[in-house]
C-alpha cells in the first residue's frame, strides 16, 4: 500500500516546529522569529521534492535545536525558567546551520540529460 500524504506549507512546518515543545520548553522571541525566517525561506520546490520529509524534517529539526540548547546548558548552566528549559535563537540557529538543514534553504538547479 501505499498513502500519500500533502505536502505542508513553510507556515505549516513553522507551526509544527512550535508545537513539538511547547509544554516542555520556553521559546524566545528571537528563536521564533529566526524560526519563522527559516521555514519562510524553504522554497516551494525543495517541498515538493519526492524525499523530502515533511514533518519528520521539523521533527529532526527539533532534535537537534533542543541538541544544541543541551551542549550550551552544559557549558553555562542557566537555571530553568518555571522548570522549563528557554531555547534561544542561537540553539536554532546552529542546529539550521548544520548541513542536511542549510540545504533546504537552497533551490534546486535544474538538470539537463538522462537519469
Amino acid at each position: 500500500y501505499e498513502i500519500m500524504f500533502e505536502n505542508y506549507t513553510q507556515k505549516q512546518l513553522y507551526e509544527i516546529f512550535l508545537s513539538m515543545g511547547r509544554k516542555e520548553y520556553i521559546y524566545t522571541d528571537g528563536l521564533k522569529k529566526v524560526a519563522e525566517e527559516y521555514f519562510a525561506n524553504i522554497p516551494n520546490e525543495v517541498i515538493a521534492q519526492k524525499d523530502f520529509g515533511n514533518a519528520r524534517f521539523v521533527r529532526n529539526l527539533f532534535e537537534r535545536t533542543v541538541a544544541k540548547a543541551a551542549l550550551r546548558l552544559q557549558m553555562e548552566p542557566k537555571e530553568l525558567q518555571d522548570g522549563k528549559v528557554v531555547l534561544i535563537e542561537g540553539d536554532f540557529a546552529k542546529a539550521s546551520s548544520d548541513r542536511e538543514f542549510q540545504k533546504m534553504q537552497e533551490k534546486k538547479k535544474p538538470t539537463i540529460g538522462f537519469y
